[in-house]
C-alpha cells in the first residue's frame, strides 16, 4: 500500500470517526436530575442542548462535563448552577451551564 492510499483508508476515516462521532449515553439522561426522558437538543458550538421535563431547555458547556466527572456534583450543585445560568440568560434564549457556575 503506498502512503496515498493508506492516508485515504486509514488516516481520513480515523479523523472523521473522531470528529464527528461522539458517543452519548442511551437512554440520554438530564445531567441535573438523571432523568431518562432527556433529549438531546442541537448542538451549538461547546455545548450540549437538553430538554428534560423537569428543567426545562438548557445547554451544557462540554467543558464542564470533562470537569463534573472528576468533581461528580451533586444535584443540588446543578440546580444551583442552572439558575446562575438562567439569571444571564437573554429573553429568547437558553441558559448556558458553564464551568463557573459551580463556583
Amino acid at each position: 500500500m503506498d502512503a496515498r492510499e493508506f492516508f485515504q483508508k486509514v488516516v481520513v476515516p480515523r479523523y472523521f470517526r473522531r470528529r464527528w462521532s461522539r458517543p452519548l449515553p442511551r437512554p440520554l439522561l438530564c445531567p441535573i436530575c438523571k432523568s431518562p426522558a432527556a433529549q438531546e437538543l442541537d448542538r451549538t458550538g461547546d455545548a450540549t442542548g437538553f430538554h428534560c421535563p423537569t428543567h426545562g431547555d438548557f445547554k451544557v458547556a462540554d467543558t464542564v462535563f470533562a470537569e463534573a466527572k472528576a468533581r461528580d456534583y451533586a444535584r443540588e450543585q446543578w440546580e444551583a448552577a442552572l439558575d446562575k445560568a438562567k439569571e444571564r440568560t437573554e429573553p429568547e434564549g437558553w441558559p448556558l451551564i458553564i464551568t463557573d457556575d459551580f463556583f
